[in-house]
């Protein structure tokens, strides 16, 4: 059988750079109005299914922004685990009939994707769809799962998609994949800077960049980000409490920082050993979301807060707390590690990039309240809170830079660069040097620490 000719042969002969800087530009408004979608149907969904659930529907950042006062703590109904079950069970169906590969973590399939050597196989319209209602699925009806996974496969997907439509060379069409990564992720976090260094950075364990992809992805996430914030404001995602920092801090900065990249170096097993579990278990795929979505909802019966994303939870976080306890900021930070393992272990469509920001966040913030007990002096909690936040990604997602500009651009806490940039370097290399002895080293089990390729000339 023929090979279908493009469909736009005359933009396919196009010189490559002119028609990369087409595409990416292109690509921005794609990932826009990804993010928009997906974000509309998870909302929907998440109205329409945990509103009704008392004590359940999920805190907003616009809410948690009027509070001056930590909301009081409040039974969730019984229901609960039933709801997030029955969520488990729609999105084993979805992606048993449709797409398996959507089930676990988008961005790891997108760095396999990338990283296969000349790939020649072709993505469906079926792959970017059903991950989006997966997605919105799971983590509608409670899943702790994070947005940047699924918009990431979504993006990238439908990047391939054009792709196939023009034509697109092998090695071309990979950098249009981390284009599609960037111009998703920036729409979603409106962070530019921070989504243009994941998508060239997420798919090498190491400090290296995929280089030659940069100036692509950093235009989609550009013109991406422009429309998001047209569309809905350009004020930061998290915004943190002002603080400023002096030389005086320095010691717990670093302590904190160390800290961050020890826990950061034990996530990757706990959530490895946890997805292993999961496929040894004597029942059939689609019943497998299903057991993880109960255990998280009977998790949530006594922490909520564990639910879905959290953004809510992390606007209070990079408030300073609002007077949280100690042990219940590092409370938080475990049961969270343990809860996103359930849920996207177990086949549950969502991401782990962006509940790295939560656990990092509690746990800077519980780590800051003790700080003055162990004689490292007052330390202000948004502080601890954000170096926490860089540290616990930059380590556990083996993405340092990308770390960086996240936690500047997310919480706008750009007077803290110099803590913020040191912690994201530190907890990267301590957590290097200590996971790289155990059998799970990092969290995308699909990146590699194979040198870039040269993808343009």
């Amino acid at each position: 059988m023929s090979q279908e000719p493009p469909r736009f042969p005359r933009l396919a002969s196009w010189p490559r750079r002119p028609r990369l800087v087409l595409l990416s530009l292109l690509l921005a408004l794609v990932g826009a109005v990804a993010a928009r979608a997906f974000l509309f149907v998870l909302r929907s969904f998440t109205d329409l299914v945990l509103g009704p659930v008392h004590g359940a529907a999920p805190l907003t950042v616009a809410a948690a922004e009027r509070l001056t006062r930590l909301p009081p703590a409040e039974p969730v109904f019984w229901i609960l685990p039933l709801v997030t079950a029955a969520g488990g069970l729609l999105v084993g169906i979805l992606t048993w009939r449709f797409a398996p590969e959507t089930s676990g973590d988008g961005t790891d399939r997108v760095v396999e994707r990338f990283l296969a050597r000349h790939e020649e196989s072709r993505t469906s319209m079926r792959v970017p769809l059903t991950k989006l209602l997966t997605s919105a699925l799971t983590i509608g009806t409670g899943g702790a799962g994070a947005r940047e996974g699924p918009i990431s496969q979504i993006s990238a997907g439908l990047a391939d998609l054009l792709s196939d439509r023009l034509g697109i060379e092998p090695l071309e069409r990979k950098t249009l994949l981390l284009v599609g990564i960037a111009a998703g992720l920036s729409a979603m976090f409106k962070s530019p800077l921070g989504a243009a260094f994941f998508a060239v950075e997420i798919p090498f364990a190491t400090l290296a960049l995929q280089i030659d992809a940069f100036p692509y992805a950093l235009l989609a996430s550009a013109g991406s980000y422009l429309l998001m914030g047209a569309w809905v404001g350009f004020a930061p995602l998290l915004p943190a409490a002002p603080v400023r920092w002096d030389a005086g801090e320095l010691p717990a900065v670093l302590v904190i920082a160390l800290l961050s990249g020890l826990l950061a170096a034990v996530i990757p097993t706990v959530f490895y050993r946890i997805r292993d579990l999961s496929r040894r278990l004597p029942i059939h795929p689609v019943l497998k979301p299903a057991l993880g979505g109960l255990v998280v909802g009977s998790l949530g019966l006594a922490v909520p807060q564990m639910l879905t994303g959290g953004y809510g939870e992390m606007a209070l976080g990079l408030r300073g707390g609002l007077g949280i306890a100690v042990g219940l900021a590092l409370l938080f930070a475990v049961l969270k590690i343990f809860a996103n393992a359930v849920t996207v272990g177990s086949g549950g469509s969502g991401g782990t990039t962006a509940e790295m920001f939560f656990i990092g966040i509690f746990w800077g913030l519980g780590l800051a309240g003790l700080c003055p007990l162990v004689g490292l002096g007052h330390v202000p909690l948004v502080l601890g809170a954000l170096v926490g936040m860089a540290g616990v990604c930059a380590g556990a997602v083996r993405s340092p830079f990308a770390a960086f500009f996240f936690t500047l651009e997310i919480s706008g806490a750009f007077g803290l660069l110099f803590p913020i940039c040191l912690a994201a370097f530190l907890a990267f290399f301590v957590q290097r040097l200590v996971a790289d002895r155990l059998r799970y080293s990092y969290l995308n089990g699909a990146q590699s620490r194979a040198h870039p390729e040269r993808l343009l000339p």
